[in-house]
């Protein structure tokens, strides 16, 4: 393998590298600075291929930009940015967003340190929030291809799970397989994790990515390898000698790590449907009585459980069974009658529901007495839809760091709208769990969405820089059809970072008169990437140059409260526009374009420009 690159190489006069991250057998991946976004911190992936042929290589490369060129679609918050690739000194490159965290590997290390590993809660809260990532990226065909606790990361400001490592370099090699006849040895998938499809024959579907998340939440689980976990000589998995977990997980878990494709679960939405199982199978019967007697309710919780059984008419099936006799002649246990006979005697209480799986109401059976009932309660009407408004108050958390959290429960028709007050370029974090079972919304003051993946938001996250000062809402209501749902809500604040002022040298000299603002500053770039994501200062204008052959159609969208001009290389103005609109410029003479973006406001503002060359 080649050597790694030194510290303080520059590729492509952008990215310094500052240290390598990790290395495999097909490269590796190094910590850089991107010099053209502010020396923000970025991943640069290297990819190589040793000892193959110049046609593999050849093929290789085209393999690699095609993948690449399908990274370059996602859009995804748990999903690290992919920004571009190139190719420097007979090497291939590949650059995305870092991110700021550890991995699951870490966190599992720092545990076992520690004799804990991680808990069921725990376990049923990742797969919660990482497979809608997967359903994501599924739908756009894509199959990650290398799940295990290295490639997913918890992000360090919300604790949210990442996928990271994407199979650009395994799709590629995948492929090259049944392409070019490159032996099997190079098939993508590490060995406990990749299901044996994939080892065995480099095909690759949805469901491998599900049957390697198993196993990643198996070793977090028990803190073993795989090779522990897996019987070789009968396929199967033995995982459950060394942790218990309740019976509906284990057999989700199970399913998923199916030794054939077609008998686990098809897609990541089937695994989400049977998570939703799980919680509903966990939930407690709960028993309320008229008059609000808490004791009442203890007492009835302490009785062995020994309810009658309940069609699914929600009839009581009336027909007793042997044993000891009843006070009603029925199936309601004689304890439980002489309880309910004094209750109704003294204080003419009457239980009026017992709620099965979050709040299916059945009407109790009938018991009789000598004392006087109450008259049965009539039914309760169906809820009408109601807003209920919270205002959050936040809490620190680590320097700049704003935390506000919320747990409870939502039933169909409620909506939660909680109220905040923000300052302007604060970062903004919402999450809320429940997959597939709420809607998030983050609006500004007048009720507009921020964006649009701030309205109806069914992930469950979403993340901005607040253009204003003043007042916010977030809001969760259940999705339709869905009667019930616990939430967890995470609201977090960070305020950017200052930007340190020197002190003034002491003088004898009176302070000069105050002079006139400076002019503002033109910073001119030639566009590298057709994705740029950046920030507009007070004082700054940025040009970037775009080279056009004659006939293309130029591209042209951006995104925040930037002004852009387009200019022709004659100099004429060919298209101005405001932040949120896009143009498509036709016939383009040869030369290069110009792309102006300028402010008027006082502060920073933060854009995206995407250019496309047809």
């Amino acid at each position: 393998m080649l050597e790694p690159l030194p510290t303080g190489t520059v590729l492509r006069d952008r990215y310094a590298v500052l240290s390598v991250l990790g290395q495999g057998g097909m490269g590796r991946t190094y910590l850089a600075q991107d010099r053209e976004r502010f020396s923000e911190h970025c991943v640069v992936k290297e990819f190589t291929l040793m000892g193959a042929s110049l046609e593999i290589l050849e093929k290789a490369k085209e393999l690699f930009q095609r993948e690449a060129n399908v990274l370059y679609q996602l859009r995804h918050p748990q999903i690290p940015q992919f920004r571009g690739v190139f190719e420097s000194d007979g090497r291939m490159f590949l650059v995305q967003d870092y991110v700021e965290g550890k991995t699951y590997r870490a966190l599992l290390m720092e545990r076992l340190g520690m004799g804990q590993m991680f808990t069921e809660a725990e376990i049923v809260t990742l797969l919660e929030q990482i497979l809608p990532v997967l359903s994501y990226i599924h739908q756009r065909d894509i199959i990650h291809r290398d799940i295990s606790p290295e490639n997913l990361m918890e992000r360090s400001p919300d604790r949210v799970p990442v996928l990271i490592d994407f199979g650009v370099v395994q799709a590629a090699q995948g492929q090259m397989t049944s392409e070019l006849g490159v032996p099997a040895s190079t098939v993508a998938g590490k060995m406990g994790f990749a299901p044996p499809e994939q080892l065995q024959s480099g095909s690759a579907y949805a469901s491998s990515d599900l049957y390697a998340l198993a196993a990643t939440v198996l070793v977090l689980l028990t803190g073993k390898e795989p090779t522990d976990l897996f019987d070789s000589v009968n396929l199967t998995w033995r995982w459950q000698e060394f942790v218990s977990v309740g019976a509906p997980l284990a057999r989700v878990l199970d399913k998923m790590l199916s030794y054939r494709p077609a008998q686990r679960y098809r897609n990541a939405e089937e695994v989400i449907q049977a998570l939703l199982m799980v919680q509903a199978s966990q939930s407690q019967v709960k028993t309320f009585a008229v008059g609000g007697q808490g004791a009442l309710q203890q007492t009835l919780a302490a009785l062995p459980q020994a309810a009658p059984a309940i069609s699914s008419d929600r009839s009581v099936n009336p027909t007793p069974k042997s044993g000891p006799t009843t006070a009603n002649g029925g199936g309601i246990p004689w304890y439980l009658g002489v309880l309910l006979v004094v209750v109704a005697g003294i204080g003419s209480w009457g239980v009026t529901s017992v709620i099965y799986d979050r709040g299916r109401s059945v009407p109790p059976p009938v018991v009789e007495s000598t004392a006087t009932a109450e008259p049965s309660p009539e039914p309760t009407p169906t809820p009408q839809p109601t807003t209920i408004n919270q205002s959050l108050t936040f809490s620190p958390r680590g320097e700049g760091l704003l935390v506000a959290n919320r747990t409870g429960s939502l039933e169909n028709g409620q909506t939660l709208r909680f109220r905040l007050e923000a300052e302007a370029n604060q970062v903004l974090t919402v999450s809320v769990t429940g997959i597939g079972t709420m809607q998030l919304s983050v609006r500004d003051g007048d009720q507009k969405p921020l964006d649009d993946r701030a309205t109806n938001n069914e992930v469950g996250y979403w993340r901005g820089i607040l253009p204003t000062s003043g007042v916010y809402f977030v809001t969760i209501r259940t999705a339709p059809n869905v009667t019930a749902a616990e939430y967890k809500l995470e609201v977090t604040l960070t305020n950017p970072k200052p930007t340190p002022t020197p002190e003034p040298a002491p003088t004898t000299e009176p302070p000069p008169e105050p002079t006139a603002p400076p002019d503002r500053q033109v910073e001119t770039r030639t566009l590298t990437s057709p994705v740029v994501e950046d920030v507009l200062t007070p004082t700054q204008d940025v040009r970037y140059r775009v080279e056009m052959l004659e006939g293309q159609l130029l591209g042209v969208e951006v995104e925040g409260g930037v002004r852009v001009e387009v200019y022709a290389p004659n100099g004429g103005l060919v298209w101005n526009t405001s932040g949120g609109n896009r143009q498509v410029i036709s016939g383009t003479s040869v030369g290069t374009y110009e792309i102006r973006i300028t402010g008027d406001r006082p502060e920073d503002i933060p854009y995206r420009l995407t250019v496309t060359r047809e």
